[in-house]
């Protein structure tokens, strides 16, 4: 069984960046997460919201367009297209989170 100077709970992004800046002391650390690196902000709260804000706001200024003086429009929403674009978003922002916290740094306990 491996021993480690620092137990962190929680793999959120105050969790994984204490992980990363404690490896590059030298200093052994111990990851605790029950799901998924990046907790509720990567996976299901900040980043795949704002990625659903943008879109809105997109929607809303492009419907307005006659407000600034452009001709008027009014865009189709492809919804499959917006989630896919959350998705992928998502995903990006995880392979980067990945990328820079190897797997070896951390237990993934799940219940």
């Amino acid at each position: 069984m491996s021993e480690y100077k620092v137990t962190i709970i929680g793999g959120g992004p105050g969790g994984y960046e204490t992980a990363i800046r404690l490896n590059q002391y030298g200093i052994e650390c111990l990851l605790i997460e029950e799901e998924r690196v990046g907790g509720v902000c990567l996976n299901r709260g900040c980043i795949p919201t704002k990625a659903l804000v943008k879109s809105a706001e997109l929607y809303y200024e492009m419907s307005s367009a006659s407000n600034y003086g452009l001709p008027s429009y009014k865009p189709e929403l492809d919804y499959e297209q917006v989630f896919n674009r959350k998705k992928c978003y998502r995903r990006t922002t995880g392979k980067w989170n990945r990328a820079y916290f190897p797997k070896t740094q951390y237990s993934h306990f799940k219940r």
